[in-house]
């Protein structure tokens, strides 16, 4: 499976999975369903070494620019709130490339 397909949100969810900690996205597309993980980083542990603090700091900092550049293309406030936007998916050889939300028909 190639191409450009229209679907929508089937369901999100923020929060912490094993070691990883961020959003997790189901998209609906023509009766198939693909999750995107790409917005996950690594979990925060309690306590950080003092070596990796930066780089945890811009992990953390780069997911929350992903997911306010996401709320605000869905017009939303709230992860919950996109649950049924319309997404456009790009998919090549029956693999996730990309996928954005259809902020010119919100």
């Amino acid at each position: 499976m190639t191409g450009k397909f229209l679907g929508k949100i089937e369901e999100v969810r923020y929060g912490k999975s094993e070691d990883n900690f961020g959003l997790t996205v189901l998209l609906n597309f023509d009766g198939n369903m693909v999750q995107d993980n790409i917005l996950l980083t690594h979990y925060l542990p309690d306590e950080i070494e003092i070596d990796k603090v930066e780089d945890v700091i811009m992990e953390s900092f780069r997911l929350q620019q992903k997911l306010r550049v996401l709320l605000k293309d869905a017009k939303c406030d709230f992860v919950d709130e996109l649950k049924g936007k319309p997404v456009e998916l790009i998919i090549e050889g029956n693999i996730l490339k990309s996928w954005r939300i259809l902020k010119e028909v919100i």
